[in-house]
């Protein structure tokens, strides 16, 4: 694997990479956190150069194809060209396949893959990488139907998740259909048939499950397992970014702001810190979601990053224990009545919340209570939330010491798993970004952009 990526990978992805080679289907059913990705660019490179394959298709949640083309730029240690399909008509992406020369590894979401579909059997890739498989589950949506027939063509198949299973042992066949259906059969009711007991109203629900040593021996044998806690080598805080586009109204919205404060800056007039720092803020209120209309009303305009935790969420274990960081209430609000439609326990905690002590003690004792929800101002200190190793940034504040401060809820003594993943959402070409960027270099975000204002480059950051 060495010769295939710019990076020493640790042991388990080693082991992962030559337990997947002699296979042309396998899945790599590795934890959040645990370096899959690198995996997977092993693979590919071991593909082109031992087995000349030259069209290799990767599909993606939409949040997720940024994160593959940086991993590819830093780690990809073979002459490749990436061709991002995401966001385009479909003239534009067959122009863009048939123009690319050598290696090329083409990007595209799920939503799109199903749309796009025929373009890409006319592509005819010769490797396909599923990644967050778990979005293949459901067995009749378009995207599975899709990803199926695609691979019923491909040479080299793999399927990426730490989650197939999310809400039932039947989330597999989906997944396996696409991989390989040798392993489960072509068929979903015999297959359900032979690992599901039916009953319920006209024998047409599922009241439990049989053969399930049997399911897993099967999905095992082209599978390699590993979690954060078996993985003992990785770092013991792991740093991920999910990208989220702005929809066209919210996008907009945003624009017209941006371009107003703008305008603000190039007038002449005094600019001083308090309304840099108002104008900054109502961009990140619409990155979130909402915002204050002048009659006092909380308007929802963009729902992108909401929806975007919720299949997050969707994708989580189900009594895996998670803290959520927002910056305003209104988000508290939403992220917590989607919660609780997914039928999780949250524990809400901002300025209103009383009986603080006793939510933390719930949180932390009670395994049916799943979700801690804060607002950065209110549980950025003081407490221990070691009950959790995933926390997710939805907003944050402008102080480095507000997120340094959240970060250590869950990184502190306590704390029994081998490493902490913290997931940062972030609106793509927005505020989001900048405020990330300032805070990992460890400054005050309002400090960060009066030093920019005052060197008069402050327009690139909003």
């Amino acid at each position: 694997m060495q010769i295939y990526v710019r990076t020493k990978p640790y042991e388990h992805q080693l082991t992962a990479f030559n337990e997947a080679a002699p296979h042309r289907d396998f899945a790599l059913l590795m934890e959040q956190g645990t370096g899959k990705t690198l995996v997977a660019i092993g693979l590919m490179g071991l593909r082109s150069q031992s087995y000349g394959v030259k069209r290799i298709l990767v599909v993606a949640p939409l949040s997720v194809i940024p994160f593959w083309k940086t991993e590819l730029s830093r780690f990809a240690n073979f002459t490749h060209m990436v061709v991002d399909l995401t966001g385009k008509k479909e003239e534009e992406r067959r122009a863009q396949l048939k123009a690319a020369n050598g290696l090329v590894i083409a990007l595209i979401n799920y939503e799109s893959s199903w749309r796009f579909y025929k373009g890409l059997v006319d592509w005819n890739a010769e490797m396909i990488v599923c990644d967050e498989s778990q979005k293949i589950k459901r067995y009749k949506s378009k995207q599975s139907k899709a990803m199926h027939y695609l691979g019923d063509n491909a040479i080299f198949k793999l399927i990426m998740t730490g989650t197939p299973v999310t809400q039932s042992p039947m989330d597999i066949w989906s997944q396996y259909r696409f991989l390989k259906p040798k392993i489960f059969g072509d068929n979903f009711f015999r297959f359900r048939r032979r690992f599901a007991v039916m009953g319920g109203w006209q024998n047409k629900q599922i009241v439990s499950y049989r053969h399930v040593e049997e399911l897993a021996t099967r999905a095992h044998a082209i599978a390699y397992r590993v979690t954060k806690s078996d993985a003992l080598t990785l770092p013991p805080q792991v740093d991920e970014e999910l990208k989220i586009p702005l929809s066209s109204s919210g996008q907009r919205l945003y624009t017209k702001l941006k371009e107003e404060f703008a305008i603000l800056l190039d007038s002449g007039a005094v600019v001083t810190v308090p309304i840099v720092l108002t104008q900054l803020l109502r961009l990140q209120q619409i990155t979130g979601g909402f915002i204050k209309t002048n009659e006092g009303d909380i308007e929802e305009v963009d729902n992108t990053k909401l929806n975007e935790l919720k299949q997050l969420l969707e994708d989580l274990p189900q009594g895996k224990k998670v803290v959520i960081f927002c910056r305003f209430v209104p988000e508290i609000l939403a992220i917590a009545e989607m919660a609780r439609k997914l039928q999780r326990k949250v524990i809400t905690f901002y300025g209103a919340t009383k009986d603080r002590g006793a939510k933390i003690k719930t949180f932390q004792e009670d395994p049916t209570v799943t979700i801690f929800l804060a607002q950065v101002q209110t549980g950025s200190l003081g407490i221990t939330l070691t009950a959790a190793d995933t926390m997710i940034f939805y907003s944050t504040t402008f102080g480095y010491a507000d997120y340094e401060q959240a970060r250590a809820r869950v990184h502190r003594v306590g704390q029994t798993a081998t490493s902490v993943t913290y997931i940062h959402l972030l609106a793509k070409d927005t505020i989001d970004e900048d405020i990330l960027a300032a805070l990992r270099e460890k400054r005050d975000v309002a400090e960060y952009i009066v030093d920019r204002l005052k060197r008069g480059t402050t327009q690139k950051y909003i």
